[in-house]
């Protein structure tokens, strides 16, 4: 197999509530351009969140494991119109969502990344 020549990597996140409500798990899966699992990562968090915080949560661990790991130029995948449409929308809000919001667009400054929507109906061209 060839050695992948892009430094582009797509990170998968997705977040989950606990059927008990009193923690939710993030999983992150970073894979290269061949579809190489490249890093991942599984955490738990405690406290009670709805959805779109949940996912919201979700896509800010994966951006700081990007960070951490080095990968500056990402394609962020996430599952969540939701989230994708307040990322697009960039609005100031004060609340819980607004400020994980915040550091994502802080997260943005030193990570160059591009956010998409799983297309369920597809196979991902990186697998």
């Amino acid at each position: 197999m060839a050695a992948s020549t892009s430094d582009v990597f797509k990170v998968n996140v997705d977040g989950a509530i606990s059927l008990k409500g009193l923690n939710i798990g993030v999983g992150v899966v970073t894979r290269n351009d061949d579809g190489a699992l490249m890093a991942g990562c599984a955490t738990q968090l405690y406290g009670y969140f709805d959805a779109l915080t949940t996912e919201l949560l979700a896509e800010n661990e994966g951006l700081l494991f990007a960070y951490d790991a080095g990968f500056t130029s990402i394609i962020l995948e996430l599952d969540s119109k939701s989230i994708v449409d307040l990322n697009v929308a960039n609005d100031a809000c004060f609340d819980r969502d607004g400020t994980i919001l915040k550091e994502i667009d802080i997260l943005n400054k030193s990570i160059s990344f591009l956010i998409v929507k799983k297309d369920f109906t597809l196979p991902s061209p990186m697998d």
